[in-house]
C-alpha cells in the first residue's frame, strides 16, 4: 500500500510541477489593426494575461505588402521591443516570417511587444500577420 500511495504522490507532484512548464498558445491577431503601418510606425500588441503566463514569449511576424506590385517586405527588419510592467527591454530584430523569443520575466501585471519596421524605402506599407504566439519557459 505504501508503495501505490508513493508511486501516486510522485505522479501528483510530477503533474503539478511540470504544468507551468506547458507551452502556451496565445491569440495576439486580435490585437493587430488592420490599418497598413510602414517604416517610423510603431503598432503596440498587448501579451495575454496579466500577468502573462510564462517567462518567454516566441512570436512570428510576418509582413504583407499592401500595394500589388514591388516587394517591400522582403528586404524589411522587423523590430520588436517587449515591455514589462512599464519597463522596456532590449529591441530585437527580425526578418519577416522568422521567430523572436522575447523576455518576460518577473511580470506582476502586464506584458506587451512594441512593433516597429526598419526599411530604407520609406514609402512601403505593410498588413502585419502574426503567424504564432508562444508562451513558455
Amino acid at each position: 500500500m505504501a508503495a501505490v500511495l508513493a508511486c501516486v504522490c510522485t505522479v501528483v507532484v510530477w503533474r503539478v510541477s511540470g504544468r507551468n512548464n506547458l507551452n502556451v498558445t496565445v491569440d495576439m491577431a486580435e490585437a493587430v489593426p488592420a490599418a497598413a503601418f510602414g517604416p517610423g510606425t510603431e503598432l503596440t500588441l498587448p501579451v495575454p494575461g496579466g500577468p502573462p503566463r510564462r517567462r518567454w514569449l516566441a512570436l512570428t511576424l510576418a509582413l504583407e505588402n499592401v500595394d500589388k506590385t514591388g516587394n517591400c517586405a522582403g528586404p524589411a527588419i522587423l523590430t520588436l521591443q517587449p515591455t514589462v510592467d512599464g519597463v522596456a527591454a532590449a529591441t530585437v530584430e527580425v526578418r519577416s516570417g522568422k521567430e523572436a523569443k522575447l523576455p518576460l520575466a518577473g511580470a506582476t501585471r502586464r506584458a506587451e511587444v512594441k512593433v516597429g519596421v526598419r526599411r530604407e524605402d520609406s514609402e512601403c506599407s505593410y498588413r502585419l500577420d502574426v503567424r504564432q504566439a508562444v508562451l513558455f519557459n
